[in-house]
């Protein structure tokens, strides 16, 4: 058994040492996206050892290592993809029972130089600020079209959401308080295990930019009595009863930043996330708010935002000049 079974089914990853049941908890354990991801990275890895005469599974270190310079040198792929693709490979391995080949030395050793030749700095899409909100929210699409943009963009902000939390949002997720939304995430990607986040969306006072008055809007307007929350809208039947696919929300963004004269290659969906934690930064939230608003579980990514949003803040050369 030498690749994953598509994510659709009940085993996204070669295991045969365990039963049909046991396999379908093992697919709940990632998420639809990481599974889909995992599935194309295997496929790959299993095709290039297959040219070699080498095995898949089990694969020996010797094999991985020249997979990650493949990667790396004719692929032209960098450190964060090549990291994602073993981590494909340790799943299937571990999955079937057997002991991971990327955790060797041969392995450790060959990505601490591609990491060291390439550099392992991701290129992050640029944070929206409140200001460019305004900007692309001041043509967020005619009728129902910019009803739902303007609530999805508002809502993707004012909760630090991921795009994936955005589109599996359904209304009875929202509760309504004097102060604004009280949001429940089911599932995340730090939350796997479903216990769920409240999430607060307050009311703002710049009503431009009031995720709260946009949301009722489009609820009201559309109308959303029960379901998906954002949904798919078709030129000629109208809205629909589908949930909207997650890249699209990527597309709005960057659809919405290109009609406000922005460059749409600087943003993408994450903009909306880190954005809100960098404008919060920026404003004075502490860690504690910002981490309870993003739901990051380290204070090492949400330091990153601080940092950046806190760089003329109190700034020494700025004293100095």
């Amino acid at each position: 058994m030498s690749g994953f079974q598509g994510p659709a089914l009940a085993s996204p990853l070669p295991a045969p040492t365990l039963s049909p049941q046991s396999l379908n908890f093992a697919t709940l354990s990632r998420s639809p996206q990481t599974w889909r991801a995992y599935s194309s990275d295997w496929r790959q890895f299993a095709a290039f050892a297959a040219t070699r005469g080498q095995s898949a599974l089990p694969a020996d270190s010797a094999t991985v290592a020249d997979y990650c310079s493949h990667l790396a040198t004719t692929a032209g792929r960098k450190p964060a993809t090549i990291a994602r693709a073993l981590a494909a490979i340790s799943q299937a391995h571990h999955l079937a029972g057997l002991p991971s080949p990327t955790t060797s030395a041969p392995v450790r050793s060959v990505m601490a130089g591609i990491r060291r030749s390439l550099g392992s700095a991701q290129q992050a899409k640029t944070a929206l600020s409140p200001h460019d909100l305004a900007r692309m929210l001041t043509d967020p699409g005619p009728g129902l079209w910019g009803l739902r943009n303007r609530a999805l963009i508002l809502t993707a902000f004012a909760a630090a959401l991921r795009r994936s939390e955005l589109v599996a949002l359904q209304l009875h997720n929202l509760e309504s308080t004097p102060e604004g939304f009280i949001l429940t995430i089911r599932r995340s990607k730090t939350d796997q295990g479903g216990e769920g986040n409240l999430i607060g969306i307050p009311r703002a006072r710049n009503a431009d930019l009031c995720p709260v008055a946009a949301l009722t809007r489009w609820i009201e307007t559309a109308p959303i009595t029960a379901g998906p929350l954002f949904r798919a809208i078709h030129l000629r039947s109208g809205l629909t009863t589908r949930a909207l696919e997650d890249h699209r929300v990527a597309s709005i963004v960057k659809e919405l930043a290109a009609r406000a004269g922005l460059d749409p290659a600087a943003f993408s969906a994450h903009s909306l996330r880190s954005g809100l934690a960098t404008s919060a930064a920026r404003a004075g939230a502490s860690e504690r708010s910002i981490m309870e608003q993003t739901r990051h579980k380290s204070l090492t990514q949400v330091r990153r935002y601080i940092q950046r949003g806190s760089l003329f803040a109190d700034n020494a050369a700025a004293r100095a000049l």
